[in-house]
């Protein structure tokens, strides 16, 4: 989005946004990994290496995870 005041700017430089559509896969790789960790807690960021809220609108990726509860 060009934000002047974004972090990434200053270590990104490819002005392309990635946007997986595979989320099914996403979503049942980490079903099976949360099932073979147990006993382990797992955060998981989306804004690291973007706006995860930038294109949520047109994605609607937060409500395909919603139901996503891996304990």
């Amino acid at each position: 989005m060009d934000c002047s005041y974004c972090i990434l700017q200053w270590y990104l430089n490819n002005p392309m946004m990635v946007v997986y559509v595979n989320i099914d896969d996403l979503l049942a790789e980490l079903d099976d990994f949360s099932q073979k960790n147990p006993n382990n807690f797992f955060r998981i960021g989306t804004g690291e290496l973007t706006d995860s809220l930038t294109l949520e609108p047109i994605t609607q990726c937060s409500a395909l995870c919603d139901n996503f509860v891996p304990f």
